[in-house]
């Protein structure tokens, strides 16, 4: 089931290339893709933990899959977005990318696991993202701005993602640090 897993999780690195293909003549196809994404990271975490397939690579997988998904999918859309707001929409899921890839190989004693915050920010990472894709496919402005607002939560909570990732680091190391 190990490999189920992984296979969903990079199922949405692949996805992205879908998406870019599909996107500006076939949005409803492009909405599927998004979809199926989401679905994709919905089972990858639930399927590893039912059947007892939870890996550190797979959970460090998962996390670097949900931000290429994110940044790729607002480079795809970045026809319609401006490049101010997809720049600050991906500069926080950008240094999260690293801190998990700093984590993983060791490089800080920073322990990346998920948090409600996170997860509720992929939550409105793919829902601005499906809102997008089908603002555009239908051309319904009201959906594109309430496709737009969700990306500037979804800002919010990388940063605060940010935040908490670096206090527990703080913690950590406080508590590593020996007393005089």
């Amino acid at each position: 089931m190990m490999i189920l897993a992984n296979a969903l999780t990079l199922f949405r690195v692949a996805a992205i290339g879908l998406f870019w293909y599909a996107m500006p003549v076939h949005t409803y196809a492009a909405l599927a893709i998004v979809l199926a994404a989401a679905l994709s990271d919905a089972l990858d975490g639930w399927i590893a933990r039912r059947y007892h397939a939870v890996s550190r690579t797979g959970a460090f997988l998962d996390r670097c899959a949900d931000k290429i998904f994110y940044i790729g999918a607002l480079w795809v859309l970045r026809a319609d977005i401006s490049i101010g707001l997809l720049i600050m929409a991906a500069l926080p899921e950008a240094i999260l990318f690293l801190m998990a890839i700093a984590s993983y190989l060791g490089w800080s004693r920073m322990r990346l696991s998920a948090s409600v915050v996170g997860k509720w920010k992929m939550r409105v990472h793919f829902s601005a993202i499906i809102l997008l894709t089908l603002g555009y496919a239908i051309a319904g402005q009201s959906i594109l701005s309430i496709g737009f607002i969700l990306v500037w939560v979804g800002y919010l909570l990388s940063c605060e993602s940010i935040i908490l990732y670096l206090d527990s680091l703080d913690e950590k190391t406080a508590s590593a640090t020996p007393s005089r």
